[in-house]
């Protein structure tokens, strides 16, 4: 995925009332970024970890910076919740998934019947409706939903504990 803008790194001082971040930039500059997540993000936070942030040109906005990323044992794990279905839509696209390759044509917020689908993507065969979700919990090399052992959820006949 294509920044529109070069990306600004720092560390993570903190993180609170959810929204919030304070970032040591580079320059030594601290200042307080916007955080889109509102999830707990509790095996994602680590102080002063890397993070990387994008600048933001509104002048009505309070924080000039979104928070993308962090690093967190060697991996960088996405904050920004806008930031999948585009991710999604040009990896599809592109044909960069390879259970999805084949595609001739994807589209992003599709509406089905009474259902609004993240991407839609067809071929001459078929048509394949795609949902994508932002999580932020890792477990060992798994991204989860929840706090749930993986084992624990390969067991259950849905995605819950």
């Amino acid at each position: 995925m294509n920044f529109k803008k070069p990306l600004i790194h720092g560390f993570l001082i903190k993180r609170y009332m959810r929204f919030l971040a304070d970032i040591k930039l580079d320059s030594d500059e601290i200042i307080t970024a916007h955080c889109t997540n509102s999830g707990s993000m509790k095996s994602c936070i680590e102080n002063d970890a890397e993070v990387y942030l994008s600048p933001v040109d509104d002048p009505n906005r309070k924080t000039k910076f979104t928070w993308e990323m962090i690093k967190i044992n060697g991996d960088w794990v996405g904050i920004n919740t806008s930031n999948p279905n585009l991710l999604a839509f040009e990896s599809v696209r592109d044909g960069k998934i390879e259970k999805l390759k084949g595609y001739t044509e994807v589209q992003r917020e599709v509406t089905f019947d009474d259902s609004r689908f993240d991407l839609m993507a067809k071929n001459d065969k078929e048509t394949c409706f795609i949902e994508v979700k932002n999580v932020t919990y890792k477990n060992g090399i798994y991204a989860l939903f929840s706090r749930c052992s993986y084992k624990s959820w390969k067991k259950t006949s849905r995605n819950t504990c």
